[in-house]
């Protein structure tokens, strides 16, 4: 969950331990940043969606009963899966900058998504972002549940299956920074 500067990853009770992973950007000009939260639940999703003018950068899914399946990036909108299985809630997050007119009018931010990955413990999907753009978010997404996390590194964003997983997608957001040379 992002608030603020801080990025909280929460461990399910009896858990072994989590890490939060945060990327962190410096962007001259850039004048706002926001969480949008969607608390609305419909047909086992959430989603979050920024603001005109403003662009996805980071997108999550938080539940307090260890429901959330992995999440997905389609432009501005964040949308979180429930794993199923139970009538709890899942809530999506999306992490919106307000960027220069120039960067956000110019589309030049996407999502890059993986194959599914093997389905041994593990397994790893790799989406990637060109060496020319920057790396802003990186999430998993699973059929079933299968999620183990994610991890970005550099410009890669790596996503695991859990041991018994079907498999797992990458889901990067990659961009153009404002006075990044390309």
């Amino acid at each position: 969950r992002a608030t603020g500067n801080t990025c909280t990853a929460f461990n399910r009770h009896g858990g072994r331990g989590v890490y939060a992973q945060a990327t962190c950007l410096f962007v001259r000009g850039v004048s706002k940043w926001q969480t949008v939260v969607d608390h609305s639940y419909t047909d086992n999703v959430a989603v979050a969606e920024c603001p005109a003018e403003w662009t996805l950068t980071g997108c999550g899914c938080h539940s307090f009963w260890i429901d959330c399946r992995g999440v997905t990036v389609a432009g501005n909108k964040c949308t979180a899966h429930h794993a199923g299985g139970s009538n709890n809630r899942v809530r999506a997050e999306a992490v919106c900058g307000l960027l220069p007119s120039q960067s956000a009018a110019s589309g030049s931010f996407w999502d890059v998504s993986s194959g599914l990955s093997e389905s041994f413990a593990d397994a790893t999907a790799v989406a990637e972002c060109p060496p020319w753009a920057t790396l802003v978010g990186c999430s998993c997404d699973a059929p079933f549940n299968a999620c183990a996390g994610s991890l970005a590194t550099g410009n890669v964003c790596a996503a695991y299956n859990r041991h018994g997983g079907a498999g797992v997608y990458a889901q990067a957001i990659c961009g153009v920074l404002p006075g990044q040379n390309v």
